[in-house]
C-alpha cells in the first residue's frame, strides 16, 4: 500500500521578531482547506505562546509545548527536552491518515529540538511513519541575527528534507547578509503594505485577539478599510506563492 503523504513542517529561526509564528499560522491556515488533520505545535522555553492568540480556522489543533517548567518539589524552574516526547502522540496509528504537523519553533528553542533529535532520536519515529520534512526559515531584511542563523543552519536542515526561505519584507528588501547559496533556496515572501496593516496585525481588537493572520485581519469588522484591503492583498500574495512552492517541491 502506498501511504498518503505526511508532512512535518518546521518553521524556525533563533532570532525573535522575524515572523516565525505568522509564517507557521499562515502555513497551517493554507493547509486547513484540505481534509487532512492539521497539528500546529508551538515550542517555547517559557509559557507565552503566540499561536494561542490567533483564531485558527476549524480543523487545526493547537498544541503548546513549554521546555522550561516549574519543579513543584524544589520550586525552581527546570529546562528539559522531555516535553518534546509528547509530539510522538501526533503520529497517527491509521496508515491512511495523512497528517500535517506544523511546528513553530520559538526563539532559542531550536537547539533543544536538535538535542532532542540527537539524544532521544526524537525525529526518527516521524521518519519511520513516512513523514516528509520541510523546513521554513524566516529572515528579515538587515537582520544580521536572522541571516546568521539561516547561513549556519540551512545546510543542517537540508539533511532532514527540503529547506525554504521566507523573506519577510516588513523591514525592506535588502537581504545581502544572507549567503547567496541560501538565497538561492526555494523561497516565498511575506508582503506588507503600509503602516496601517503592520500596526493592526498585532493590536488588540474587539474580537479579543492579539494576533491576526492576513486573512483574519481582512475579515475583521473592526479593522480599517485600508488595512482590510492591504491584508487581503497580502493573503492572496502568500497563497499564490505557497501553492506554487508546493508544486515546485512536489508536495500535495
Amino acid at each position: 500500500m502506498t501511504l498518503p503523504p505526511r508532512l512535518f513542517c518546521l518553521v524556525v529561526n533563533d532570532k525573535g521578531g522575524v515572523g516565525k509564528s505568522l509564517v507557521a499560522a499562515l502555513v497551517a491556515e493554507q493547509f486547513s482547506a484540505s481534509a487532512r488533520p492539521i497539528h500546529l505545535v508551538e515550542v517555547e522555553q517559557h509559557v507565552e505562546f503566540t499561536q494561542l492568540a490567533y483564531a485558527h480556522p476549524p480543523g487545526i489543533s493547537v498544541k503548546p509545548v513549554a521546555l522550561i517548567t516549574k519543579n513543584e518539589t524544589s520550586g525552581l524552574t527546570d529546562m528539559s527536552v522531555t516535553p518534546l516526547d509528547s509530539l510522538w502522540n501526533l503520529i497517527p496509528e491509521d496508515p491512511a491518515d495523512g497528517s500535517i504537523i506544523v511546528l513553530d519553533c520559538g526563539a532559542s528553542a531550536f537547539q533543544a529540538l536538535m538535542l532532542w533529535g540527537a539524544e532521544r532520536r526524537g525525529l526518527k519515529p516521524f521518519r519511520d511513519a513516512q513523514f516528509r520534512f520541510l523546513s521554513v526559515i524566516p529572515v528579515q531584511a538587515a537582520d544580521s541575527g536572522a541571516a546568521k542563523f539561516a547561513n549556519l543552519n540551512a545546510p543542517l536542515l537540508a539533511k532532514f528534507g527540503d529547506v525554504v526561505l521566507a523573506r519577510n519584507l516588513r523591514a525592506g528588501t535588502d537581504f545581502n547578509m544572507v549567503d547567496k547559496s541560501v538565497l538561492s533556496l526555494p523561497n516565498f515572501s511575506l508582503l506588507y503594505r503600509g503602516r496601517p496593516l503592520t500596526d493592526e496585525l498585532q493590536q488588540p481588537h474587539a474580537a479579543g485577539l492579539t494576533n491576526l493572520t492576513f486573512r483574519q485581519l481582512a475579515s475583521l469588522p473592526a479593522a480599517s478599510r485600508r488595512a482590510k484591503l492591504d491584508a487581503e492583498d497580502c493573503a492572496e500574495h502568500f497563497a499564490h506563492q505557497f501553492t506554487a512552492l508546493l508544486t515546485q517541491l512536489k508536495i500535495s
